[in-house]
């Protein structure tokens, strides 16, 4: 292989790895889109904190209604059966 072949192969290597750099770059986020997903999922981790408190307060609140009416003493297991 002479010279002027491997100067070609080189450039032709170097303008496929350009090309290969920008279909990178064309993939990859920018910073602005990385915050961007970032606070959105921020955003929907506080949302789904707030509904899990709230279903499990709701939860022990019908719970805790329910047993307030139970009458303790008549429970299986109870020390004093």
């Amino acid at each position: 292989m002479n010279h002027e072949e491997m100067n070609q192969r080189f450039s032709r290597l170097e303008n496929e790895i350009a090309e290969l750099n920008k279909k990178l770059s064309a993939l990859m986020p920018s910073e602005d889109e990385k915050k961007r997903r970032d606070e959105q999922f921020a955003a929907f981790d506080d949302y789904c904190r707030k509904v899990m408190s709230r279903n499990l307060a709701e939860c022990f609140s019908i719970h805790n209604d329910n047993c307030s009416e139970l009458e303790w003493v008549n429970r299986p297991g109870n020390p004093g059966d």
